[in-house]
């Protein structure tokens, strides 16, 4: 007769894990809103104008498609840090390194980091097919058309970034 070993411990660490696993993708940043505007003020604020005029002079002649997720937006009743946290998160993931300078000084700002995904390995090729003119012509295509998109989320990103530590500014003006 063969004994199975109980599930229990495999059923409480996965419960366990599915309660923390939350508290890994957050950013429990004890920041005050009088020094996120500072941070604002003397860093974020200069990199965010930098990279808004370089994404407006790439997108100069195109038009950005409707995006179906569209970035949290913010308000004077929502948590900033966390609108600004998952916004700078969103534009990690993106991977751009247009991007990297910015998200570097909010992270830093607000002592957060963003959760990482596992890398997978680069899938080789033993053998390297040629490809036709005709497919390369079409990749290059779907891979520029790839880039504005990108470029456009990023855009949109950087707008409500923009509002929501402009309502940060506001807010600490009155406390």
């Amino acid at each position: 007769m063969v004994v199975l070993p109980s599930r229990r411990p495999l059923l409480c660490t996965t419960v366990l894990s599915l309660l923390l696993l939350p508290l890994a993708f957050s950013c429990d940043s004890q920041k005050t809103l009088q020094e996120l505007k500072f941070d604002y003020i003397t860093a974020v604020i200069t990199e965010i104008s930098s990279l808004t005029e370089i994404i407006a002079n790439l997108l100069r002649n195109s038009t950005c498609p409707k995006l179906k997720h569209k970035p949290p937006h913010c308000t004077s009743s929502t948590d900033e840090v966390r609108s600004i946290y998952n916004m700078t998160c969103r534009m990690w993931n993106l991977n751009s390194t247009l991007t990297k300078r910015l998200v570097d000084t909010v992270l830093y700002s607000l002592e957060c980091h963003c959760p990482t995904n596992p890398t997978e390995e680069p899938k080789s090729r033993t053998t390297k097919v040629p490809r036709r003119p005709a497919r390369l012509a079409m990749k290059r295509k779907r891979e520029l058309k790839k880039e504005m998109k990108k470029l456009c989320k990023i855009e949109l990103i950087l707008n409500s970034m923009t509002t929501c530590y402009n309502v940060v500014v506001t807010k600490s003006q009155t406390t």
